[in-house]
């Protein structure tokens, strides 16, 4: 996201593309889609540490002689997929559309917004391009409706860490209980590395918040990096333990139950996804 954004100039850096446009802006949560959605959670946690609203403010217009054919909602047991398609009646080439799709529930009413791009990237005269997206988990999206263009967007949080610091912090970590290791390995490492770090003098993106602990604990919480002890998938401090732990409460597949993990942040996991 990073080189994207930073070397390729992407205004979209945040939509990730594989079988679908993936928003790392929106906090997902590492029980989405039976854990599979972990790694978007911790690349949605690090984009959260460093990007402001300015991130979101270039987005793309509507374009003269291009529509949007058909909206479908695809629910299934591992999420829910939104797919369009867009026609290029226009005698000119289209390139890198982007298609703003709406969320509504029952009652049509807008649950969530969500920028996409159109696929292929260079959409000729009389072609048609397809488009993707996948709601967050717990959205109850009946059904989508979508226009081209982009919508600029905000921050969702209160912080605004400089990258070149961030990569610092990660990188020069004294990681414990080792002979002088560093760098981060585990979220619950992260966790330690930013609310033990040195924040003073720094502010957010509006240059009015300092960045505090407190500020962290939030990101971490939204994207569910808690040890969620009674396993309802909620923060409630007065119940759930640590903050930056990676732990996963009793989860149904099939006619198999899995039983919750709430890891040790003491020692060093070698086969839990919270190792990534």
């Amino acid at each position: 996201m990073m080189v994207s954004r930073h070397i390729d100039g992407d205004d979209n850096a945040e939509m990730y593309t594989i079988g679908a446009d993936y928003d790392l802006e929106t906090d997902r949560l590492p029980w989405e889609a039976a854990g599979w959605w972990e790694e978007f959670t911790i690349a949605g946690l690090l984009l959260d540490l460093v990007d402001d609203d300015a991130d979101y403010a270039i987005r793309g217009s509507g374009l003269t002689g291009v529509s949007i054919l058909e909206v479908t909602v695809d629910k299934e047991s591992s999420g829910t997929i939104v797919s369009g398609i867009i026609s290029n009646a226009s005698p000119l080439v289209v390139r890198n559309a982007d298609v703003t799709i709406h969320y509504l529930n029952d009652a049509v009413e807008i649950i969530g917004t969500q920028v996409t791009r159109a696929l292929p990237e260079v959409i000729t005269p009389t072609r048609d391009g397809t488009f993707y997206a996948a709601p967050p988990a717990g959205l109850d999206v009946s059904q989508a409706t979508a226009v081209l263009g982009g919508v600029a967007k905000s921050d969702d949080d209160d912080v605004s860490i400089d990258l070149l610091h961030l990569m610092s912090i990660i990188t020069e970590y004294q990681r414990p209980n080792t002979n002088g290791e560093q760098g981060v390995s585990t979220v619950a490492e992260l966790h330690d590395a930013l609310v033990n770090s040195n924040f003073s003098g720094s502010t957010t993106g509006s240059g009015l918040i300092e960045i505090t602990a407190n500020l962290i604990d939030d990101i971490f919480i939204d994207h569910g990096f808690f040890a969620d002890l009674d396993g309802d998938k909620q923060y409630d401090p007065a119940v759930d333990g640590e903050v930056g732990i990676s732990s996963y409460p009793v989860t149904q597949l099939g006619e198999t139950s899995y039983s919750g993990l709430y890891p040790d942040r003491t020692q060093m996991p070698t086969t839990t996804r919270s190792s990534k």
